[in-house]
């Protein structure tokens, strides 16, 4: 599961929701090094702030990177839209591509 999102949009930096992902993992083995092959899509979901919700629909690259002396962070790059459901931007879509930084926590 996906949660605690960021953005770059004003007024929408912190969405509240968490989103189903499924994929596939190639290990270090196949790649060398600290690189991984990973294919996962995000399951539609909507996500909130204030007044305004989209339905946000990901998936990412296929190959990311492992960070920290114990692989503690993963770096992967990611592919989105928002497809606004409530608020100002409503019945509009907007694309991103970005990263999704993923930490392993206890």
């Amino acid at each position: 599961m996906l949660s605690n999102f960021t953005t770059n949009l004003d007024g929408y930096e912190n969405p509240e929701g968490t989103l189903e992902v499924s994929g596939s993992i190639r290990g270090t083995d196949d790649l060398g090094g600290n690189e991984f092959g990973l294919r996962v899509q995000v399951q539609d979901g909507e996500l909130v702030q204030g007044d305004r919700t989209a339905v946000f629909d990901g998936q990412t690259a296929n190959k990311g990177r492992f960070y920290g002396t114990d692989a503690q962070f993963v770096a992967i790059g990611v592919t989105a839209t928002f497809d606004w459901v409530l608020g100002p931007d409503a019945e509009t879509t907007s694309g991103t591509i970005g990263f999704a930084y993923i930490q392993a926590v206890d």
